[in-house]
């Protein structure tokens, strides 16, 4: 008897259901996104103006 034949007596169950995928997390569309939304804002208060900032 081979593994895939099914029992003479038995009634074939069904597959068992696949369940559904979480759904995929939110990305911006830069097209359409503004860009005040995807850069934080600094104070005005945070930011020094007599610093400069180096590229190493």
């Amino acid at each position: 008897m081979t593994r895939n034949a099914p029992e003479p007596n038995v009634t074939p169950r069904p597959p068992p259901l696949k369940r559904a995928a979480p759904p995929a997390p939110l990305v911006p569309n830069l097209e359409t996104t503004p860009t005040s939304v995807l850069t934080p804002r600094v104070p005005q208060e945070h930011i020094d103006k007599d610093t400069e900032y180096v590229k190493d």
